[in-house]
């Protein structure tokens, strides 16, 4: 895409969008989480929180103020209401990723030939068998 300048062209960011169970993909590569976590149990936070764990320091992890994310490796940084469907003052929180653990080494019980999301642009992915409220 031009900006007008000289013919110069402005880089677009890469953008992904995955819809699935953060069970069956590896998102230490991304760089923003949301969960619409309002209702999940303190097992789906946790594995939430151990999976996001994974992610380089300094990326982002947007979910519901309650139930809280799990343990440590975050610092909250932000809180902020936003509408939802059920709610116009529905409250988030974002956390950062302190000290990531990134390695090379996969997300614990992520069997292999599951998705992987990140920043490199692969479209949509939809995970088999991804239920409402699991969404990365």
């Amino acid at each position: 895409a031009s900006n007008g300048s000289h013919g110069s062209k402005r880089q677009v960011p890469i953008l992904s969008f995955v819809h699935a169970s953060f069970f069956d993909i590896d998102f230490s590569n991304g760089d923003i989480v949301f969960a619409n976590s309002v209702s999940f149990t303190s097992e789906l936070m946790k594995g939430l929180a151990d999976r996001a764990r994974l992610m380089k320091a300094g990326s982002l992890v947007i979910c519901a103020k309650r139930p809280r994310l799990p343990g440590p490796g975050f610092q909250l940084v932000r809180k902020f209401v936003g509408p939802t469907s059920w709610s116009n003052e529905s409250i988030w929180d974002v956390y950062k990723v302190i000290g990531g653990s990134r390695t090379n080494s996969r997300a614990p019980g992520l069997a292999e030939g599951k998705h992987s999301a990140g920043t490199q642009d692969r479209g949509t992915v939809v995970a088999p068998g991804a239920t409402d409220g699991h969404i990365c």
